[in-house]
């Protein structure tokens, strides 16, 4: 999916709930607020739930020992900080079905 099949598929969903037409570029500006907003809450909180979808997650890593696959040498991999996005059990069974 391209972002203008999201920002046109946004704005036919806002349409039918709002009953007023809502065009590409507010869709777009939703869709670019929520992005923004998320990053943010992670940013200041560590994570972000959203409901039925899931949580953005910050999780920080270790310092470790690891490998070149090439030459097999051993390498320190410094600790550092990732984001990590958990899926709901609601999006979750909505692709999937439950068993």
């Amino acid at each position: 999916m391209t972002k203008v099949e999201l920002y046109d598929m946004i704005a036919e969903i806002a349409s039918k709930s709002l009953d007023v037409k809502v065009s590409r570029k507010a869709a777009r500006e939703i869709y670019e607020g929520l992005v923004t907003s998320v990053a943010k809450v992670t940013k200041k909180e560590g994570e972000c739930k959203l409901p039925d979808f899931g949580t953005v997650k910050m999780v920080k890593t270790k310092a470790r020992m690891g490998r070149n696959p090439a030459t097999g040498e051993p390498i320190q991999i410094k600790a550092k900080t990732q984001v990590k996005i958990r899926v709901a059990k609601a999006l979750k069974d909505s692709i999937l079905g439950t068993k």
